[in-house]
């Protein structure tokens, strides 16, 4: 793991497929509460997208409150944007006094779980992370977890800007499609799939998260100070989980739409990774799916003239 202030990121950092940085974003619909409305789209998101590692809250923790003891800190109120079905949640609601979870999609709410739910800290709202209602120097933390390259990143840093406390920070992660073991040319058929099949149906900012979030980082017009982290994301997925998290992939959600009557491409790659895995007598076997989290973590954000 490294940092910088408002530098690039490491020189070791994995590098993005060349397919998918050569591929434009053309998926007709980028606008991520249209492409998470759907029933089927929802549940998928909800039951296969990734939980992220305890090692990821203790370092935005220590970056963040370099000064605090805690978790827990129950004089502190966090707000997690984009929140989906409250896969960035994690322990924030049980570590914070108050934690408020955004996203524009009333059916992305309708998918946060019950044990979520019954966290009597939390509070859930369908608002917009550009104008987010919430009053000025009210927040000390605001969390993005694998949805900044969805915003509109000028608005965005100005709203955190305006709600955050002058102490405050703004943390956002993103996790790439990852490396994928288990059998042979595994890595080829997943990323045949990614960024060839599915390559053209990315919505507008994907190239973003290819690219580890490189450039967009706020300015020194916004924060005194960006640090840049990365850590592993390790997994072991079974091949149906797998599929079921290629199914909840906004580009798998918009090539459905524009090819209604072609074959599924995750259930393609399911009976071609299968057959694979029969023949080398490794069906049934668990995958290994290696990942990895970059962490951005903006500190003292720059007072806004007009509030």
């Amino acid at each position: 793991m490294t940092s910088a202030p408002h530098g690039p990121p490491p020189p070791s950092a994995p590098h993005p497929p060349a397919s998918s940085l050569q591929s434009p974003s053309t998926d007709p619909d980028p606008d991520p509460a249209g492409l998470f409305q759907d029933a089927q789209q929802t549940a998928a998101y909800a039951r296969h997208r990734p939980h992220y590692p305890p090692q990821l809250y203790a370092q935005l923790y220590s970056r963040a409150f370099p000064d605090r003891a805690g978790p827990p800190f129950p004089d502190l109120t966090v707000v997690d944007v984009a929140t989906g079905s409250g896969q960035a949640l994690g322990p924030l609601p049980r570590d914070f006094g108050a934690c408020v979870a955004l996203d524009v999609s009333a059916a992305q709410l309708r998918g946060v779980p019950d044990e979520l739910r019954r966290q009597r800290r939390l509070t859930l709202r369908q608002g917009d992370a550009h104008a987010t209602g919430l009053p000025p120097a009210s927040v000390d933390l605001v969390t993005v977890g694998q949805a900044l390259h969805w915003f509109r990143l000028e608005e965005f840093y100005l709203e955190c800007r305006r709600i955050l406390k002058p102490s405050g920070a703004l943390a956002a992660w993103t996790y790439d499609y990852g490396k994928l073991y288990g059998f042979a040319g595994a890595q080829e058929l997943y990323e045949q799939l990614y960024g060839g099949t599915l390559a053209g149906h990315w919505a507008k900012g994907r190239e973003l998260v290819d690219a580890y979030y490189l450039g967009i980082e706020p300015g020194p017009q916004h924060f005194g100070e960006v640090v840049r982290l990365q850590l592993p994301m390790p997994s072991a997925p079974t091949l149906d989980e797998l599929v079921g998290q290629v199914r909840s992939w906004s580009a798998y959600r918009s090539f459905t739409r524009a090819h209604p009557s072609a074959p599924d491409p995750a259930e393609q790659f399911r009976q071609q990774a299968a057959a694979r895995m029969a023949a080398e007598g490794v069906g049934g076997r668990r995958l290994s799916l290696q990942r990895t989290i970059t962490l951005l973590i903006a500190l003292r954000p720059v007072a806004r003239a007009l509030l």
